[in-house]
């Protein structure tokens, strides 16, 4: 997402059939909101003597969602530098033998370029999810409903990067690359929908009490 741009803009031209931002900048985005609102439950928990005990974990976990929402928040304008670069492959000219090949080459580029950026996305929303079981455990109560929004809108980014890694695993063409970030791409939304659930645990128990 371009920092020059409001948010307003930025949702009227998702909304548009303009072909950026498109669903993995919009994925990142959704992890930026999950990380928002663990930081808040954290915010809300930090500094207070009741909860000194776990004061180091909290502030840690508040520099991790801190770094966590500057990498989305970059990969939000990767995601649509990349996939501008895959419509000019698509472009490129293809009237002779030579022509073609060199299309071919760049299109398999480009799409491994335009996986990769979802793929870094689900790593950040996934390692931030993992964080969320011990605030809901350890956080202020209160806040306790805002971890698992928080929880819900990580595993969302999750999710919809892995739409965005898998279309274009679909279209590449026999590719270690590709094998390898399905592979990958399996484990972490496995890692992330086990830790949505851990989360959601607490936070259900605690908002019965």
């Amino acid at each position: 997402m371009n920092q020059n741009i409001t948010l307003l803009q930025y949702i009227q031209d998702a909304a548009s059939n303009k072909p950026a931002p498109g669903g993995g900048s919009v994925a990142a985005l959704g992890g930026i909101l999950g990380s928002c609102m663990a930081s808040m439950a954290a915010n809300f928990t930090t500094g207070k003597q009741k909860y000194a005990h776990v004061e180091q974990e909290i502030q840690t976990l508040l520099k991790e969602m801190e770094c966590g929402r500057q990498q989305l928040l970059a990969y939000m304008e990767e995601d649509e530098t990349a996939f501008a670069e895959v419509g000019k492959a698509y472009a490129l000219p293809k009237s002779n033998e030579g022509e073609i090949d060199i299309r071919k080459k760049t299109i398999q580029q480009a799409l491994i370029n335009a996986m990769n950026v979802p793929l870094k996305v689900m790593r950040t929303a996934t390692e931030l999810l993992e964080k969320l079981p011990f605030l809901a455990k350890e956080g202020n109560p209160n806040l306790v409903s805002d971890t698992g929004v928080a929880a819900v809108f990580l595993e969302a980014s999750v999710q919809s990067a892995m739409l965005n890694v898998q279309i274009n695993i679909a279209s590449l063409k026999d590719n270690d690359d590709a094998n390898q970030a399905d592979d990958e791409s399996k484990q972490l939304l496995e890692r992330a929908e086990k830790a949505k659930k851990d989360t959601m645990t607490l936070v259900t128990e605690k908002i019965k009490r």
